[in-house]
């Protein structure tokens, strides 16, 4: 793992381990203060791009390894916990505006962003997503399609599915994944609907395709 994210994104450490081992679950939080048992990862590993997710799955489909793709730890599901040890793939390090399609009010970002640095950096530059849920301080866009997020203002611009035009996402083998574009929404053909909802559990999802607003 070493070898492909760089020695310093791939830690054993106790305090790692520790604070990517949970989300906001009541149960997982109290489990850390001891009262439970608290299942721990084998690593905590965080890939710089999709290229970098892709050998690390690539690797743990070789040695039959758990792998956990973790955001911003928001959830309220559980969805993170390391039930069966494996690695956490943390893709925090993944957080660029790729691309922003003025034209076509188009942008293509990392799902590593988190929500609020993500909308200042939009405003910025005259655009909004208007997806603004309570956990917009401490969640990723790669969260908000995984768990179907709604915002404050999804009566007006819709919940994350309805701003969804495309995925990249990787995988359990390692290989990565393109969905179709498709003017109007989903493409009759595109896996997005289940991936949007999925909690992390059919690949890592990596970059996302969304409508932004001025």
């Amino acid at each position: 793992m070493q070898e492909i994210c760089g020695a310093e994104h791939v830690s054993v450490a106790k305090t790692h381990l520790l604070a990517s081992s949970r989300d906001m679950w009541p149960r997982s939080l109290i489990a850390q203060r001891g009262r439970l048992a608290a299942p721990q990862p084998e690593a905590v590993i965080w890939p710089a791009d999709t290229e970098e997710v892709g050998k690390v799955l690539g690797l743990a489909a070789e040695f039959h390894m758990p792998i956990i793709p973790f955001g911003a730890g928001s959830g309220v599901c559980g969805g993170t916990l390391p039930v069966a040890g494996g690695w956490i793939v943390d893709v925090k390090r993944m957080n660029r505006i790729l691309e922003l399609n003025e034209e076509d009010g188009l942008m293509r970002v990392e799902c590593g962003a988190m929500g609020e640095v993500l909308e200042r950096e939009l405003q910025r530059r005259g655009w909004t997503l208007g997806h603004f849920p309570s956990s917009i301080l401490c969640s990723t866009v790669g969260g908000w399609v995984a768990g179907r997020s709604a915002g404050q203002c999804s009566s007006r611009y819709g919940k994350i599915e309805d701003m969804l035009r495309s995925l990249r996402w990787v995988d359990a083998s390692g290989r990565i994944e393109d969905s179709p574009t498709w003017p109007a929404g989903f493409a009759p053909w595109s896996i997005d609907p289940l991936l949007a909802g999925s909690e992390g559990t059919l690949g890592v999802l990596c970059e996302a395709e969304l409508i932004v607003r001025p």
